[in-house]
This record gives C-alpha cells, sequence and structure tokens, in this order.
C-alpha cells in the first residue's frame, strides 16, 4: 500500500468519525455534569488548573444547570469578581460545542476585549479539554475555520466581537448569545442601537434559543445587568446556619471583626446571632440552595457576592473594605466588585461651590509633598486658560494656578505667552525645580490649526493637542485611539466625561490626610470653583431606552476651571501610561536644596487673595 492510498483511507475514516458525531445523540447530561465530567482548566488562566469540580464552588451547579434547562430562554448573572464567572462562560462554551451544537455569539465590551477572551481563554480551554481537542481543528492548518475571531465545529461556530461593532452584531443568525460584562457595553454600537437588543434580534427565529447575560454591576440606574437581574425572578443563595440550622444569604452587614484587625472577620447568622467563619461557609456551601424571590419571571436571574466564593476569606473582603472605604473612587470598586451591587453615585447631585473654598491654602511655594505637575489649556476665541496642578504620590492634586492669556488664538502673540508659561520652573519647599512634565491642549474649537502647530514644535516636552470624547471612554486612549496628523504629529482623544467623574469622585474625599485629597490655592477666586462645579450628573435615557449618567450643563455658566482641570487630569493619565509611577517618584524625591530664582510669567488677571487656616498634613518622605 503506497502513502497516497494511506492518506485516502485516514480521510475516509476522518468523514466517518466527524459523520458520527454530527449524527449521534449526545448523552442526557445537565451543563454541571458535563463541567464535572469533561471540563478541563488551564494552567494559564487558572490557579487551580486541571479537572474541573463543581463542588469547589457548589452554587455554580445552580447556575450552570438553567442555561441547559430547555424552559429557560434568559438567563442572568449579576455577580461580584472572584465567583468564578470566567470559568462558567467556558462550561457554557464547552457543553454547547460538544453536546448542543449550533451558532454561538460571545459578545465582550470591545473587539480587543474579544480577542483576549478568544486567546487566553477559550483556545487554552479546548486544548486542553480532550472532548473539545477533536472537535476544532488545528488553527495551523489551512482553511481550518479556527480562527481567532471564530472557532467551527460540527453542527456549528462560536464568533467572538466586540459590543462596539454593529456590521458584525447585525450580520448573522445567532442560536446562543452570550454577553459578558454587558455594564461596560458603549449606549449605541455606532448608529445601530443598543448592542444587546441587537444581539437579542439575531436569535429570535430560534425556538432553542439561549440569552446569557453576566457582569459586575456598576452605578445604580445606569447598570444593565442590574436592571435585567430586577426583571428575573431574582434568585439568592441560601446556606444553613452551623448553628441554628435557618436558612439565610450572607450579606455585608453581618460581617464582624475587632477593630483594625481583618483577620479576625467572621459572619453572623442573622436569625440566631452565631458566629462562623471560612472553614464553616465552606461547608454550608454544599448544602445551599437556591431561592427565587420572583418566581413569577420566566427569566433565571442570580446575583452572589465575592462573600460566597470559597477562593476568598471573610478576612479578605475585609481587607478590602479597610483598604477602600475613605475613598469614593475605591469605595465604588467595593460595592461593584466585592458586593456584586450598585454603586448610589451622589456626588453630582451634592458638590457644591461653597464646599471647596474651605480647601484654599496659602503656599509660598510649591507644597513639598508635589513630586510632578501637569498642565490643562482650554482654547478660547480670545484667550487661553490654563491650569497648572501639582501631584503627590498618594495622587493627592494641588492647584497651583489658573490663569488666564488673553489675545486672538489666531495670532502668534498668546502662544508665546503659553510658551513662556509652560517652561517656567516651580520651585518646592523642600528646595527642589519641577516643570511642567506634560501639557494637554484642546483643539476642539475655532483655532485647531494654531493649537497643532503649537504642539508639534514641542512634542519633547510633552505637550500634545487633545480632543475631548463624550461616554464611557478611558482619560486616555489607547495607542490605537490615537489619529495620526501630519509631520509625527498624533491627536488624543480624552474621555472627558469619565476625566469628571474621576475628579468629582476625588473633590468627596474629605480628608486631607487620604489619597486623591484636592487643595487649591488661596489666590483661586470664587468664581473659580463655580465653575469647577457647574455641571451635574444626570441620569439620560437613549432612543432605545437605555439609560446612562451622562453631565450636564447649566445654561449660560462657564466651565473653563472645570475643562483645564479635566485636560490636566488627561496630561497625568498620559505620563501614567508612558510608564511614570508617582509612588516611585515620592520615594527618591533628593533632599538637596536650590537657591531660588524669580522667573516672570504672562500673569494677565491678578486674583484676590485668600488666606484660611493651614491644613495640617504629613510630608512624604
Amino acid at each position: 500500500m503506497n502513502y497516497q492510498e494511506t492518506d485516502y483511507r485516514k480521510a475516509i475514516e476522518l468523514i466517518g468519525d466527524s459523520y458520527d458525531k454530527m449524527f449521534t445523540p449526545p448523552p442526557d447530561l445537565t451543563m454541571s455534569q458535563w463541567a464535572d465530567e469533561h471540563l478541563y482548566l488551564s494552567p494559564e488562566d487558572s490557579a487551580e488548573p486541571g479537572k474541573y469540580q463543581v463542588d469547589r464552588a457548589p452554587y455554580q451547579r445552580g447556575m450552570l444547570d438553567a442555561v441547559s434547562d430547555p424552559s429557560i430562554k434568559e438567563i442572568v448573572y449579576c455577580t461580584s469578581s472572584q465567583i468564578g464567572k470566567t470559568l462558567m462562560a467556558k462550561a457554557i462554551l464547552g457543553y454547547y460545542i460538544n453536546q448542543d451544537p449550533g451558532p454561538i455569539l460571545v459578545l465582550q465590551p470591545t473587539v480587543g476585549v474579544a480577542e483576549t477572551f478568544s486567546k487566553d481563554r477559550l483556545a487554552p480551554m479546548i486544548r486542553d479539554t480532550p472532548t473539545l481537542t477533536g472537535l476544532i481543528a488545528d488553527p495551523k492548518s489551512r482553511n481550518s475555520g479556527n480562527t481567532i475571531y471564530k472557532k467551527s465545529f460540527p453542527g456549528g461556530h462560536i464568533t467572538m466581537i466586540g459590543a462596539n461593532a454593529p456590521t458584525e452584531l447585525a450580520s448573522r443568525p445567532i442560536r446562543i448569545v452570550f454577553a459578558d460584562e454587558v455594564d461596560r457595553y458603549p449606549t449605541s454600537a455606532g448608529s445601530e442601537g443598543d448592542p444587546i437588543f441587537l444581539a437579542r434580534q439575531r436569535s429570535v427565529t430560534f425556538w432553542n434559543r439561549k440569552m446569557i447575560m453576566a457582569s459586575t454591576p456598576t452605578i445604580a440606574g445606569a447598570s444593565r445587568i442590574w436592571k435585567a437581574f430586577e426583571n428575573s425572578d431574582q434568585r439568592y443563595y441560601y446556606l444553613p446556619c452551623p448553628h441554628c440550622g435557618d436558612f439565610h444569604t450572607l450579606k455585608w452587614a453581618q460581617m464582624v471583626w475587632d477593630e483594625g484587625e481583618a483577620s479576625s472577620a467572621m459572619m453572623a447568622c442573622p436569625i440566631c446571632g452565631g458566629m462562623y467563619g471560612d472553614a464553616d461557609k465552606l461547608r454550608m456551601l454544599a448544602h445551599g440552595e437556591w431561592r427565587a424571590a420572583n418566581p413569577k419571571s420566566t427569566i433565571a436571574g442570580f446575583h452572589i457576592s465575592a462573600l460566597y466564593s470559597p477562593w476568598q476569606t471573610f478576612a479578605d473582603v475585609v481587607s478590602e473594605w479597610l483598604l477602600k472605604k475613605d475613598n469614593p473612587e475605591t469605595l465604588k470598586t467595593f460595592i461593584n466588585l466585592q458586593l456584586g451591587e450598585c454603586w448610589e453615585d451622589r456626588s453630582g447631585e451634592s458638590l457644591k461651590a461653597d464646599s471647596l473654598l474651605t480647601r484654599r491654602e496659602t503656599w509660598d511655594s510649591v507644597p513639598a509633598d508635589v513630586v510632578i505637575i501637569t498642565a490643562g489649556v482650554d482654547v478660547q476665541d480670545d484667550r487661553l486658560e490654563i491650569s497648572v496642578i501639582g501631584w503627590t504620590g498618594e495622587e493627592q492634586s494641588r492647584v497651583l494656578h489658573h490663569n488666564k492669556l488673553y489675545g486672538s488664538p489666531g495670532e502668534p502673540a498668546v502662544w508665546s505667552q503659553l510658551d513662556v508659561f509652560l517652561k517656567a520652573d516651580h520651585f518646592t519647599a523642600d528646595g527642589r525645580i519641577l516643570s511642567i512634565k506634560a501639557t494637554a491642549i484642546d483643539s476642539g474649537g475655532h483655532h485647531t490649526q494654531q493649537a497643532y502647530e503649537f504642539c508639534r514644535s514641542r512634542m519633547g516636552q510633552r505637550v500634545v493637542p487633545i480632543k475631548g470624547r463624550k461616554g464611557a471612554y478611558p482619560i486616555w486612549p489607547t495607542k490605537s485611539s490615537k489619529t495620526k496628523l501630519s509631520r509625527g504629529l498624533s491627536l488624543f482623544l480624552v474621555g472627558v466625561d469619565t476625566a469628571r467623574d474621576s475628579l468629582r469622585s476625588a473633590l468627596a474625599v474629605r480628608d486631607p490626610n487620604l489619597p486623591r485629597y484636592v487643595a487649591f490655592s488661596a489666590e483661586l477666586t470664587e468664581d473659580y470653583f463655580k465653575q469647577l462645579t457647574n455641571e451635574k450628573r444626570v441620569m439620560a435615557y437613549s432612543k432605545t431606552g437605555t439609560p446612562s449618567r451622562v453631565w450636564k450643563k447649566i445654561p449660560g455658566a462657564r466651565y473653563e476651571a472645570l475643562d483645564c482641570y479635566v485636560y490636566g487630569i488627561a496630561a497625568l493619565e498620559y505620563l501614567k501610561q508612558s510608564g511614570m509611577r508617582l509612588k516611585s517618584l515620592a520615594r527618591v524625591i533628593p533632599a538637596a536644596r536650590v537657591e531660588k530664582t524669580v522667573v516672570e510669567q504672562p500673569i494677565v488677571q491678578k486674583p484676590v487673595q485668600v488666606r484660611p487656616k493651614q491644613r495640617t498634613s504629613s510630608a512624604i518622605q
């Protein structure tokens, strides 16, 4: 027998095997049973690689089996982190590849996240799970149907896309939709509308369709996953008390610990008051049960927090609380990621200009704890406005100056003033000389080309043109979000709404000893603080009814101070993405003093001098 005949026989055998697999009915397994029998966890993305065991986190059994229940069309996972959500996503996909094939869509917040999921999560699972390996061809083979964004198998395929890709969302029929981290989706996929609505429409023609939504919640009133959970049957995981035997849920309000000692953390039974620890919790999880608070709904909804996690102790959760409780920005992450609950954002409604006046301080020089300085420039038709902000190792900010440079930005004179201003040295109270390390200049007005030309000749000073981008975008864009201009210059699209959120949460920190506290120079006027607080966070709704929180301006009010501060924050993010670390800079502040010299700056407006009582703070060593 020659080699050609051998290859022919092997091809026939492979075709026969594929035929058998396609037409042989799979064993009648629930999804958790399939995962227990077949799923393997990969070393690249699991702290416990090897054979999957549902009993490691028993609450996952009910969450998985709801997906394989033929009577349920829609499933909602409203969860914290640390509960194995990604593991369950892999179990769901593996089950459908092996047991119930069909067209599957995995919807991630962005195309980049979809690529990461495919490479780092899905591909290793397929490689390490023998039941799946033979169903999806080697990606290196020609015409394999196995690419980063699409995996084909007998009877179906998995397509992975970003919620920001409207063409992909509207282009194909899908039976199983897995929408991951839905609270991170844009309000609209381009101009096409709500990505969740578009994805759901892809599956309406299938009688055996499934829609699985999963996410940690974010802001109250704007959280997609929380709204979906409220429309579900609202299942919570009840555990039997080791003392009285009555069933209850684990809630943060029941956590007890000795002051300052997270290691003493225990949970109190809300019925009998009995205390129990992590060892008890692990035993209780095995006997827990899901109970629905709204059984009339046909949607299966699950809520679970990190308090249930077998991979996290009660002490771990308390430690996170102690670390994050004093800062609104970090406290938000605790509420979302540890408790799996929505953050009630009231900072936009409560912050008043008068409350910030008491934070003014008289500085003869830059405060000694400042390690770096950034600037933000707003371009108006008759002037440039600039804020100079100092930053400490704990990202506390010190607004050192806010100045107006009068003159038409269409003429070179005012830009010359700005050049002198940006080159000026700033002397610290402990004798150091600091320069402005990065400057973000708004180029979205009537003088775009003049702003470009000014920045182009100063790229070495990190003077960069920016344009504000509204919506849930990062403060400083990724490299792929840059717009290349002529002669090596790049325009950066800055997430101004996200920067406003960051500033508002920082202004909500009232203790001057905590990270991100904001202090202001005594030279700043009352009008500056009015401009800083003129915008409010309000709830808005898209045409499809999707809620989101947006910044709303007060008609007739001015906002230059706010814009300059936001641009100063963007400049800081630019430095951080370039590798600069504030805490590292704080640790190496030189002790040597230098002789101070007077540098003339083109300050046109003479602010009112205010000298309130000096606050007490410890300098960085």
